[in-house]
């Protein structure tokens, strides 16, 4: 294949990865990297054994587990004279769990900032809708977060931003087994990480690859694609990690997708092609495949290189490092594949 022919190649994966990997379907709000927390504070009164309410997503969404045996009501947003005690989560003992699809807040937290908001109807009876049977869901709450697409600035030293409650705190009310409960808790605008040592890891580790190569060709040997297969296929290892552990952080129904893992694992597999491959077309079909996977799911996980506040049940920095080494060597994988794409070897003609 010719050198243009090798660049089309990798332009149109790396195209149909990332557009892959970005138009998969999510929920409203995916839990994403954010510099926001959102976090409870006390309970009033304490919330009996089996109950547990938590946030997830950062600042985006409350997860509330109930067990069988006990009866929790979530509450309508408020929105005028009436409709203080209009239902918009009904947890039964049998672990049935029904969203009122006539409440203002089933449109409005279809969105963050809430553009789908409506008033609901006041007075109205009640649809449910089953939307689980464990006795666990996870909501959208428009009183946990920030509701502007700018950064506040009304945050006290620590960082909290004022949401209306005393002290600038937040509140949400249930009825946990027939009593009144109240939910208070903070929103946090944390600092947001140096992403400079990550850039320099991705421009050290491209840097270093491609020197290598060049080093290779100048010395009169081979390209060595192998041994960037053997690279791609590591760093697809590492990414599949990370994957797997953003997609186990976050509950169903908060946009975690199995493609975070899948992507990087076929990127993998493809590079272990790349290494075993007896021909220059399936090695370069294959290196282009891994370039394009590991690549295109490190630059819709750039966000995680400035953000404070990732969705992943591995430490930040791990997190961090696995998505700075796969665009790293994805970036020098893309350079050498277009630079010199693999030829088979002509006999030498006696």
């Amino acid at each position: 294949m010719t050198r243009t022919g090798s660049r089309l190649l990798v332009a149109v994966a790396v195209a149909v990865a990332t557009w892959a990997l970005a138009a998969t379907p999510a929920g409203a709000d995916p839990a994403v990297p954010t510099d926001f927390r959102s976090r409870v504070l006390r309970v009033e009164p304490a919330l009996p054994d089996g109950v547990e309410l938590r946030v997830v997503g950062g600042d985006a969404f409350l997860e509330l587990e109930v067990a069988a045996g006990h009866t929790v009501l979530v509450p309508d947003y408020a929105s005028g004279e009436g409709t203080e005690d209009r239902p918009y989560l009904r947890f039964e003992a049998d672990g049935t769990v029904s969203r009122n699809e006539r409440s203002a807040a089933a449109a409005a937290n279809e969105d963050r900032y809430g553009s789908g908001a409506s008033p609901g109807t006041t007075g109205a009876e009640p649809r449910w809708e089953v939307v689980s049977r464990d006795g666990s869901y996870v909501w959208h709450d428009h009183r946990i977060h920030w509701m502007l697409p700018r950064t506040p600035t009304a945050v006290d030293a620590r960082g909290r931003v004022d949401l209306g409650g005393p002290s600038g705190t937040w509140a949400v009310d249930l009825t946990v087994d027939g009593e009144p409960t109240t939910v208070r808790g903070e929103l946090l605008l944390l600092a947001s990480p140096d992403p400079l040592p990550w850039f320099a890891l991705v421009a050290g580790l491209a840097g270093a690859v491609v020197a290598g190569a060049v080093v290779a060709e100048r010395a009169g040997r081979r390209t060595p694609h192998r041994a960037v297969g053997a690279l791609l296929g590591a760093a697809g290892v590492a990414a599949t990690v990370a994957g797997w552990a953003q997609w186990r952080a976050i509950p169903p129904g908060a946009g975690g997708d199995p493609l975070t893992a899948l992507v990087p694992a076929v990127a993998s597999v493809a590079a272990a092609v790349a290494v075993v491959a007896g021909t220059a077309r399936v090695r370069l079909v294959a290196l282009a495949l891994a370039v394009a996977g590991l690549g295109g799911w490190a630059v819709l996980r750039r966000e995680v290189l400035l953000r404070a506040v990732l969705p992943t049940t591995l430490p930040f920095g791990l997190d961090r490092a696995a998505t700075a080494v796969a665009l790293g060597i994805a970036l020098a994988g893309a350079i050498v594949v277009v630079w010199r794409p693999p030829v088979d070897r002509r006999p030498v003609a006696r």
